[in-house]
């Protein structure tokens, strides 16, 4: 009988001096991954597996990408072989979850980077650089994250019908009946 947290196998075990064959039921109990509990800035519990939290702090170290995060915290291994698709896939989706997604945030509060700070920092890079392009990649950043851009463009149609109009009478003119 198999369920949820046993897995049985049936082994053959033969005697090799007799030709009596047993056959015993080894059961074997799967490991339950060691969880790390934090409590995230929405103030609920989140669990983490101790693989994931190691790829997050990998992947908080500046200096190495997701890729290198998940082969660094174990993910990505072949037979012994590092397969840097498979490392590139689990860190792209280990980035979409929500709990490892709340620690990241958890952490970045913990180091004492919060909003306020990088709003602190933005307005000295727009008060006190001379640099109008970094400026202005600065307020369009600002703009973006405060969400004050248009979630869809609009496309401006003025003017549509005029020039259809205008090609068609040429394509007639051209070509009369």
């Amino acid at each position: 009988m198999v369920n949820g947290k046993t897995k049985a196998k049936l082994l053959d075990t033969s005697k090799t001096d007799s030709k009596k064959k047993e056959d015993k039921l080894v059961v074997k109990k799967k490991r339950k991954p060691r969880l790390f509990s934090f409590t995230g800035l929405d103030g609920k519990r989140y669990r983490i597996t101790k693989k994931q939290k190691a790829f997050a702090d990998y992947w908080l170290d500046l200096r190495t990408t997701g890729t290198q995060a998940a082969i660094k915290a174990g993910y990505g291994m072949k037979k012994g072989i590092v397969d840097r698709n498979v490392a590139a896939t689990i860190a792209s989706q280990n980035l979409g979850k929500l709990n490892i997604i709340n620690y990241i945030s958890w952490r970045f509060k913990e180091c004492g980077l919060t909003d306020e700070l990088v709003e602190k920092h933005h307005l000295i890079t727009l008060t006190q650089l001379r640099d109008l392009g970094v400026k202005n990649r600065a307020i369009d950043m600002f703009y973006k994250l405060r969400g004050k851009y248009a979630a869809e463009k609009h496309k401006h149609e003025i003017g549509v019908d005029e020039r259809m109009t205008k090609f068609l009478d040429r394509v007639s003119k051209r070509f009369p009946k």
